[in-house]
């Protein structure tokens, strides 16, 4: 950087200098996790909390219309179990989050992320 020949430019191209950060509007938020089941009931979740305090986690068994809030995460990567309808069976839903921010829901909702929990 000390070099007479550089610029800006260069340093976007060695990476040392990136662009401008952009403020996040909250109303604009989108929690965006990968997603991946484990054993005994476990949907884990990684990805950023954008700098939220935390995201709550809804969860929607296949076949039905009701979204249940099942825990919330303020911090990631995490997990959280979630109870099957039928004790001891596989079951199959979907989970999606939205950031929470002094006890509120915060932007958009992120997209239904399919899970079979068993």
């Amino acid at each position: 950087m000390a070099a007479n020949d550089y610029t800006e430019a260069v340093g976007e191209a060695l990476g040392f200098v990136g662009p401008e950060k952009q403020s996040l509007n909250p109303a604009d938020a989108e929690p965006d996790f990968r997603v991946s089941t484990a054993t005994d009931y476990w949907v884990n979740f990684k990805g950023s909390l954008q700098g939220f305090k935390a995201v709550q986690v809804q969860y929607q068994r296949k076949g039905t219309a009701n979204w249940e809030n099942v825990g919330v995460l303020v911090r990631t990567p995490g997990g959280l179990q979630i109870s099957p309808a039928t004790p001891g069976t596989a079951e199959a839903g979907v989970v999606r989050c939205v950031f929470i921010d002094d006890n509120e829901p915060v932007g958009n909702y992120s997209p239904n992320y399919p899970v079979t929990i068993s």
